[in-house]
């Protein structure tokens, strides 16, 4: 299932458009209509579990950062689809009854005790969960903004820089996702930012031709790159690349600044293409870039 259909069932977005098809009266449309009511209301008992876990913990764990837990925020998405398809916990049978829809006698509501859910629950592990990113390969450039943009947020928010840059940037490193560094066995290294693997780097990493700028002519290398697990953690190194490291202070002192912390960026080395920070800025000013992110805003 794609990153796209999982939020049709886990946000309010994608409800008010099965909400809009089931006026209609399609017995399809206000089964899904119903059905995403359900694993909404799933959703939300899993965070409500994890926040009451959380509050009678006398410290943060191991795992209680950012990254864990924009992880667990994905995981629960996946499970509470996993928990609500096929007969569900029975809310959904509950709904289509009273919005006047018909159920089967095999499929009438058995809703589950909280101790049945909760040993549902247990019953599935985050083990290979979140495993439709490995194929991330956006077809359009809307598809790709709409992907990075909950996650560009987040890092940017860290920064204290403007998200369009960062999806921005990412498009141009990446090709609007359809020039992503790769393994030798096709793996996505998920490097959205070109960020060089070097001699601090401890983690995963992959070889990969690259093009850069010597005294104005531009030269083909062979240069490691940082290799992550997903796009998450790939924003997530990137906020820690730039604010760690004490050569791009000045372009976090300019974060408020979109096109001065691009221009501090190339001035600090972090590209040696010339033209970088006005590539970057030219994405940005698109009609449709500007529409995408319009959109998702307003959505």
């Amino acid at each position: 299932m794609s990153i796209t259909s999982i939020n049709t069932y886990t946000d309010f977005q994608g409800l008010a458009q099965l909400k809009a098809e089931a006026k209609a009266n399609s017995p399809e449309a206000l089964r899904e209509t119903a059905r995403q009511f359900e694993t909404i209301f799933v959703q939300m008992m899993l965070k409500s579990m994890r926040d009451a876990t959380a509050s009678m913990a006398d410290e943060e764990g191991l795992l209680d950062n950012d990254q864990s837990k924009q992880y667990m925020e994905m995981f629960d998405q996946q499970l509470a689809l996993d928990l609500t398809k096929n007969k569900g916990i029975g809310l959904a049978d509950i709904l289509v009854r009273q919005l006047g829809g018909e159920v089967a006698e095999k499929e009438k509501p058995n809703v589950l005790s909280i101790q049945r859910f909760q040993e549902r629950v247990a019953a599935i592990q985050p083990s290979a969960v979140i495993s439709d990113q490995a194929e991330f390969s956006p077809k359009t450039p809307d598809v790709f903004i709409r992907e990075l943009w909950p996650y560009a947020q987040n890092a940017a928010k860290k920064i204290g820089v403007d998200a369009k840059v960062l999806v921005a940037q990412a498009a141009l490193e990446t090709g609007w996702g359809q020039e992503m560094i790769r393994h030798e066995d096709g793996r996505n290294s998920f490097n959205l930012f070109a960020i060089k693997a070097n001699s601090a780097w401890q983690g995963s990493q992959v070889n990969s031709r690259t093009h850069e700028y010597e005294q104005g002519q531009k030269v083909q290398r062979t240069e490691s790159f940082r290799a992550y697990d997903s796009l998450a953690q790939s924003f997530t190194d990137y906020a820690n690349f730039i604010q760690s490291n004490p050569r791009y202070q000045g372009a976090l002192e300019k974060a408020h600044n979109s096109a001065a912390y691009l221009d501090s960026l190339v001035q600090a080395g972090y590209a040696t293409d010339p033209e970088y920070s006005s590539k970057i800025q030219s994405i940005m000013s698109g009609d449709r870039f500007s529409e995408a992110i319009d959109q998702l805003k307003l959505g």
